[in-house]
């Protein structure tokens, strides 16, 4: 739950405003926005949530203010969620330039759920207006979709859509609307996620697992195998035949078993064959490490984290710089059009 316009400051303590069950994250506006008072960002958490604060991404400026949260979840992928207030007077491609350099950041780290959602201060039913246009090529642009088609601030002479909820997973919300709560002239806005089965389930199949496969052992295994239920002479061809492909088999099973395996899916398109090359060396030092834990195993076992870590970082920042760079050459050549 987010809330925008807290007029929060030092002088409110965080017992008076905490919400029992709930994890509480405040950012009061600060002198760097330009002004002495007003303004303000708070989410409320629930706390069995494992959530966090991406304090280099959090930023208060006369241009907006922005406080970004990260939903961790086991065993799916991590959501970012940016709570924004734009105010009316910010100059609006300067804070949609300070969101797209967090969006770039986010896209380096792969497979991630975003969310933003705000006062934008930017009414989306005058499609013309200056704010807009710039608003609407940066949602096109980073493949954001918005969710909110009321308006969401209604006073006695007009009716405007200001407050704005973009994510980049649309089909992973199946509502999303106004309430009209009666507290003030902006309505409440909501979205709801659906359930976590809902997504694409795990899928296994059934192959041999290597993972404790030894090549050394496996030859002592195979050169040590009675193989004269093969080689006798007295011995039926098929007999034969059947005996040779059932030694090694027998022996196949003993180090490489049959499991279900866990499909991971295909390789990401900036995965290269350097970064597999590096993996699979990380994988051997690990191996070894974990069978002779000597400080030389350790060390080399730690560098190999370190380059494989760093080389998957570069990578997926310059696929992320190339796809945002493609995206706006594609809508700069649709609004030519």
């Amino acid at each position: 739950m987010s809330i925008l316009e807290t007029f929060l400051n030092g002088y409110v303590a965080d017992p008076i405003i905490e919400l029992q069950g709930y994890q509480l994250y405040r950012q009061d506006r600060t002198r760097a926005s330009g002004k002495d008072r007003g303004g303000g960002l708070c989410i409320y958490s629930k706390k069995r949530l494992h959530t966090s604060v991406v304090e280099d991404w959090s930023k208060c400026t006369p241009h907006i203010e922005m406080q970004w949260l990260k939903l961790a979840l086991k065993d799916k992928r991590d959501t970012y969620i940016a709570n924004i207030y734009i105010p009316p007077d910010g100059n609006m491609q300067t804070a949609l330039d300070t969101i797209e350099i967090v969006l770039v950041e986010i896209l380096a780290l792969g497979n991630k759920d975003i969310v933003l959602m705000g006062d934008f201060n930017a009414d989306l039913k005058k499609q013309n207006s200056a704010r807009v246009k710039l608003l609407k090529e940066f949602y096109q642009t980073n493949c954001l979709s918005q969710l909110i088609m009321e308006a969401t601030r209604t006073t006695d002479r007009s009716s405007t859509l200001i407050d704005h909820v973009y994510m980049n997973r649309p089909e992973m919300y199946f509502q999303a609307g106004v309430y009209e709560a009666g507290i003030a002239d902006h309505s409440l806005v909501y979205t709801a996620r659906k359930k976590w089965k809902d997504e694409e389930t795990t899928e296994y199949v059934w192959a041999r697992s290597y993972r404790k496969y030894e090549t050394n052992k496996y030859r002592q295994d195979i050169e040590s195998a009675d193989w004269s239920s093969v080689t006798e002479e007295e011995l039926d061809v098929n007999r034969a035949t059947i005996n040779f492909y059932k030694i090694p088999l027998t022996i196949i099973d003993k180090h490489a078993p049959y499991k279900d395996i866990r499909c991971k899916g295909p390789l990401p398109t900036w995965f290269t064959n350097e970064l597999m090359s590096l993996i699979d060396d990380r994988t051997y030092r690990l191996r070894k490490h974990k069978k002779s834990p000597m400080p030389e195993n350790y060390r080399l076992r730690q560098e190999d984290i370190t380059l494989v870590n760093q080389m998957k970082r570069e990578l997926q920042r310059d696929h992320a710089k190339k796809h945002l760079k493609h995206a706006r050459v594609t809508v700069s050549k649709r609004g030519r059009s």
